[in-house]
């Protein structure tokens, strides 16, 4: 079996996290004005798309500071 792995530019990388982390806070601002229980579900996507833009800033060898909660 071959395995390749697809080599992103940096600065596609660096675009992502921002596009990541800005979705990550809508979702939470959209969160208070929802029912709890699609609230939930918003917060917990958040928190994914957080450690996905934490992920591939190491990835890329940038910074970061603690995912948010």
């Amino acid at each position: 079996m071959r395995t390749e792995l697809a080599v992103v530019p940096m600065e596609s990388s660096v675009d992502s996290v921002g596009v990541l982390k800005q979705r990550a806070d809508s979702l939470r601002r959209m969160a208070g004005s929802m029912n709890e229980l699609v609230a939930q579900a918003y917060r917990r996507r958040a928190a994914e798309l957080e450690l996905q833009a934490w992920l591939t800033e190491l990835g890329t060898g940038k910074a970061h500071g603690p995912v948010a909660a």
